[in-house]
């Protein structure tokens, strides 16, 4: 099962990214997120939150892979862009990535695969 996550990264004044948002939903979901499931972060993300949200599930005693697909369409044309443009993959491992590139192959036309940085 794949558990998608559209919780974004602010910022604070002098640019640095601020995680509690993102870290607070997934405390929220650690009784319902089991380590064979695969948690996409599908948000605008600074770069690191990917491996930070997975180093956090670690120290919470979880091995839920992390993936990352950054959401990249303007709104109210959600899907005739989600059809139209290639869609950005990555993910904390190979497995987790392959999951979700097939995913989102499933509606894009293109997938393209990078690393969570």
């Amino acid at each position: 099962p794949i558990v998608i996550l559209t919780v974004g990264t602010g910022i604070d004044p002098f640019q640095n990214p601020l995680v509690g948002d993102i870290t607070s939903c997934v405390a929220g979901l650690l009784p319902y997120l089991s380590d064979e499931q695969l948690l996409v972060l599908r948000s605008t993300v600074v770069p690191g939150v990917t491996e930070f949200v997975q180093q956090w599930l670690v120290r919470q005693g979880r091995r839920t892979p992390v993936a990352f697909c950054p959401e990249r369409v303007v709104q109210g044309r959600c899907i005739l862009e989600l059809q139209a443009l290639p869609q950005i993959v990555s993910a904390t491992s190979p497995a987790a990535e392959a999951t979700v590139a097939e995913l989102f192959a499933r509606v894009a036309p293109r997938v393209v695969r990078m690393q969570p940085k």
